[in-house]
């Protein structure tokens, strides 16, 4: 832990957007083990990509606080469960995707948001509850952004679709750093 150095809001998007890469990674290959027995839908995805954002902002946290691995685990079940009934429950069966991962993602990163207050940063500082709004403003504002440029990209050239996916699917990082970073740069450099 270094106590004199100042978290910086560039570092903060830096890891979280390492950990968003590292999470499509993670998400791809836990979609595949579920695909392999036969369960499909997003909670896979959403678990990678919590999985690595977490892993890589607690990577950085741990440095400035004495923020456990919780921070990871939190945000895993947070933004995990609220994807499982929408691709698990029948009644759910004919709602494709687009029609509720925006929902699924804001109640995931206010539960998530909730579960990393009350058991990584209370501990620190007992007044840090807008944690919980900046959370949920990141993962919505990402999410949102990724989604609707993914749904426009239909119907241009091939090359010209695939660079702009990829561009697209990167932009979640940088979006959800600076969204998260502004509450957390501030509240690990209070913390000191």
């Amino acid at each position: 832990m270094n106590s004199s150095e100042q978290l910086h809001l560039s570092r903060w998007i830096l890891f979280s957007t390492l950990g968003w890469l590292l999470g499509i990674a993670l998400g791809i290959f836990f979609s595949s083990v579920f695909e392999s027995i036969h369960v499909q839908g997003q909670f896979p995805l959403a678990m990678g990509v919590a999985m690595g954002v977490g892993f890589m902002q607690w990577a950085l946290l741990r440095k400035y606080t004495s923020i456990t691995l919780s921070w990871i685990w939190m945000l895993v079940a947070g933004l995990t469960l609220p994807f499982l009934p929408f691709d698990l429950l029948p009644f759910f069966s004919d709602w494709k995707p687009e029609s509720y991962i925006v929902i699924a993602v804001a109640i995931g990163a206010s539960l998530s948001g909730f579960l990393q207050f009350k058991f990584c940063l209370a501990p620190i500082n007992a007044r840090s509850t807008r944690w919980i709004l900046f959370s949920l403003a990141g993962w919505v504002v990402a999410a949102t952004f990724v989604f609707l440029i993914f749904s426009t990209i239909k119907g241009i050239p091939r090359l010209l679709a695939v660079f702009v996916a990829f561009a697209n699917l990167i932009s979640g990082g940088p979006i959800l750093g600076w969204i998260t970073g502004k509450f957390m740069t501030g509240f690990v450099n209070r913390a000191k």
